[in-house]
């Protein structure tokens, strides 16, 4: 597999990652994130949220990029996971 097309999957994945990092410090009020200051707590609330929209927003463009329906499904699968994830723990 050449190297373009590998970072083209993964680099969503890695946007997944980050995106849900954040949004589970902040759902969780942490106030560190593996030592370091947790975003929200260094750039505010709104901002951090923003952010990681913005990241969730990037990562659909690249996958999107790549013009295959089943790489934008499973994204998509992922990301609607991610949330239910964190509504039931939410919700527990």
């Amino acid at each position: 597999m050449n190297k373009e097309k590998y970072f083209v999957i993964i680099f969503p994945v890695e946007l997944c990652i980050i995106l849900h990092c954040r949004s589970d410090d902040l759902q969780d009020n942490s106030i560190l994130h593996r030592s370091n200051p947790a975003a929200h707590t260094v750039y505010g609330v709104p901002r951090t949220i923003s952010a990681a929209c913005y990241v969730l927003f990037i990562g659909l463009n690249k996958v999107h990029s790549i013009n295959h329906r089943k790489a934008l499904a499973l994204y998509t699968k992922h990301l609607l996971d991610m949330y239910s994830g964190q509504g039931m723990e939410i919700y527990w």
